[in-house]
């Protein structure tokens, strides 16, 4: 009977041995289908530089599935050490004013990389570098110019790629009177033969220089005046009249003392030095 009962004890303790480490087993087959679970039960999949690859948990822990084989990233195929240059940023236009009156000047700022042009009712405006990445143009506004809309265009590559609109008004312009110096008063010369010898022979030789700018630009450092003070006796654009002759004015003229020196205001080219019969000692830079 002992031997009975001691077999069965033996039968029972190598069932629940057994069952221990069945369960076992099976628990360690469970961890191992979950840690080989196949790309088809994950929940995402991140591709990074290294080609690591991140899995959620298994939905399915009971069903073995081949391991993911050759994953990578497109990073991965790329040269770590290679680095793509930065876009070139787009040129900008900035304008020193959006409405003008006749007779002022318009200055246009450009920031910009590589080539560009600039227009002004299509007609090509000049930039002066003033930095390494700046331009500026500067465009008068023409004292007979009727009132109206300007058109300020800044072109890459023979297409634009900036625009912008300028209000231009109408100024009421001084009128004084057509004063002649002392020797035109001496030579007895008139108002009327002044102002006609001033259009014939003084502009004349002005806008035969003007007409024919140089293509280099000398403009490197800042404006200056070219006198001590600014004292404005002549405004630009002024109508000088004497009965039924008048003239346009279309400059500047400061005051100052005879034997005075008088400096230029920036960097240029002499183009025209004489004496001229209405406007005196004369030079053009």
């Amino acid at each position: 009977m002992k031997q009975i009962l001691t077999i069965i004890l033996l039968s029972v303790i190598s069932v629940s041995v057994g069952y221990i480490l069945r369960t076992q087993t099976h628990e360690y087959e469970i961890m191992t289908a979950s840690l080989e679970t196949s790309p088809i039960i994950l929940q995402s999949v991140i591709l990074t530089p290294r080609s690591s690859v991140i899995l959620s948990e298994a939905k399915n822990p009971t069903t073995k599935q081949p391991a993911p084989t050759n994953t990578r990233s497109f990073a991965a195929d790329q040269d770590d050490n290679v680095k793509i240059p930065p876009a070139p940023k787009k040129p900008t236009l900035t304008l020193s004013a959006k409405i003008l009156e006749q007779g002022d000047a318009l200055i246009i700022s450009v920031e910009h990389e590589g080539e560009v042009e600039l227009q002004i009712q299509k007609q090509k405006i000049p930039l002066i570098p003033v930095g390494p990445k700046k331009s500026i143009g500067i465009y008068g506004i023409d004292v007979r110019k009727e009132p109206g809309t300007l058109s300020v265009s800044l072109l890459q590559d023979n297409s634009v790629i900036r625009e912008e609109k300028v209000q231009t008004t109408k100024r009421n312009f001084p009128v004084t009177g057509l004063v002649l110096s002392d020797t035109q008063k001496k030579a007895g010369v008139t108002p009327e033969e002044a102002a006609k010898d001033i259009v014939q022979d003084d502009n004349a030789k002005l806008y035969e220089v003007l007409s024919k700018p140089l293509e280099d630009i000398y403009i490197k450092d800042e404006f200056d005046y070219p006198l001590p003070e600014k004292i404005i006796v002549g405004g630009f654009g002024n109508i000088r009249k004497s009965g039924e002759t008048e003239i346009r004015h279309l400059g500047v003229d400061l005051d100052a003392k005879r034997g005075d020196p008088v400096k230029a205001i920036q960097n240029g080219v002499i183009r025209l030095a004489r004496n001229l019969s209405n406007y005196g000692n004369t030079i053009v830079i």
